[in-house]
Formats: C-alpha cells, sequence, structure tokens
C-alpha cells in the first residue's frame, strides 16, 4: 500500500520512523555532508551517521545538536570504516532495546527543536521547506 510520490519522506511508513540510520556514499575518512544529513533533520528525526571519521563532530561544529543525552556518538571516532560501521549499527540496536518510542521522543524532542530552527534561521531559505523542493525538484527533474 505504500506510495512515492517523490520523496522518502512522503511515504506513510517514513512517518512512522523513531530513529534513521544515515549512510553517506564516502566512509573512508572523508568528510562529505550532503542532503542525507539533513532530510531526518527537516523530518524532525534524530538519526545515526555513517559517514567518514568526524562526521558527527562537523555536524556538531556546523552547529547541529545529536542528541548526546541517547545516542552514544563514540564511534565516529573510529579510524577504521568497517569498525565504524559496526558500531554504529550496534548503537542503533542498543536504543531500539533500551526505549519505547515515546520516551525517545521526549528524550530528543528538545535537540530536535533546536536542528530545525537552525536549519530554518540560519542554514535554509527562509520560506518553509524551500531547500527540500529545491532538492526534489532537481531530482525528479
Amino acid at each position: 500500500q505504500e506510495t512515492y510520490k517523490g520523496h522518502i519522506t512522503d511515504t506513510p511508513v517514513y512517518k512512522d520512523v523513531m530513529i534513521e540510520l544515515v549512510s553517506e556514499a564516502y566512509i573512508d575518512n572523508i568528510i562529505f555532508i550532503t542532503e542525507k544529513a539533513i532530510r531526518p533533520m527537516c523530518a524532525g528525526l534524530p538519526a545515526i551517521y555513517i559517514g567518514g571519521q568526524g562526521y558527527v563532530h562537523h555536524l556538531r561544529k556546523i552547529g547541529f545538536k545529536l542528541y548526546d543525552n541517547i545516542i552514544d556518538h563514540s564511534y565516529d571516532r573510529e579510524y577504521d570504516p568497517w569498525i565504524r560501521i559496526n558500531k554504529a549499527c550496534m548503537e542503533l540496536q542498543s536504543i531500539l532495546d533500551r526505549h519505547t518510542p515515546k520516551e525517545f521522543f521526549e528524550a530528543t524532542v528538545a535537540d530536535t527543536i533546536h536542528n530545525q530552527k537552525l536549519l530554518k534561521e540560519k542554514l535554509l531559505n527562509k520560506e518553509p521547506d524551500e531547500f527540500l523542493k529545491r532538492w526534489i525538484e532537481k531530482e525528479v527533474n
């Protein structure tokens, strides 16, 4: 019954997601932040990020809050990309084992609001969803 209207965030399944595992194309210690990192923030979802070593650190330097009260991002410091991926997946499983969706939401909502305000006020265009609209338009056309 799932329908795809041009973007994954438009699907009912995505609206039921509690946390997203974001995997960048480059994991070999290259920091390349793309729309994949921003998508869950726009949708109001916490995420675990698999990218180059220090990817999470660079998101923090931009000003994002990354749910440190509930997500252990120590995997981000791991040099070996395959070990880093494994540690990130283990952290995801640990979060799912420790928290109900309601508990997780309550523990993450403050950082979500901070990130969405940062995106709206400083990093994206002032018009609501303009970043996503431009990105979707580019991808669809």
